[in-house]
């Protein structure tokens, strides 16, 4: 019976040790945004260059510096800085080509250290080449 109260007291420890009020402090500010798209949605005929804009914000609980890296389902397409410091300004540029099928195409942004990590996702839409005659 004793071993078994023992087990339970551990088994308590365990369950509530990460949820005291000091980390759900801490999880709920690091919720809040950092990342930020000042074109979140933009629409290109192919062939033309595309520049994302992003501002970071600067929260207490989250460090500097973040590392940035993009998922990205169009070729040519790079981030202008691969480290930010909390409230730096950085660009995703993409280059559509005649090749580049019409259709709608979704770049998703991460910004990590050992501690935050967060995503964001802009939109774009290429239609059909259209060269001027």
């Amino acid at each position: 019976m004793t071993a078994n109260l023992a087990l339970s007291s551990e088994r308590h420890q365990l369950l509530t040790r990460d949820y005291d009020e000091e980390s759900l402090s801490s999880f709920t500010k690091s919720t809040q945004k950092i990342l930020q798209s000042t074109t979140p949605e933009l629409t290109v005929n192919a062939t033309q260059t595309v520049v994302f804009n992003f501002t970071t914000n600067k929260l207490k609980n989250v460090k500097s510096p973040l590392n940035l890296y993009v998922a990205t389902p169009i070729a040519n397409s790079y981030l202008t800085k691969k480290q930010i410091n909390l409230g730096d300004h950085f660009s995703l540029i993409t280059h559509t080509h005649k090749a580049t099928e019409p259709g709608k195409y979704i770049f998703t942004i991460t910004a990590s250290n050992h501690d935050f990590i967060e995503q964001l996702s802009v939109k774009l839409t290429v239609l059909t080449h259209n060269p001027t005659l």
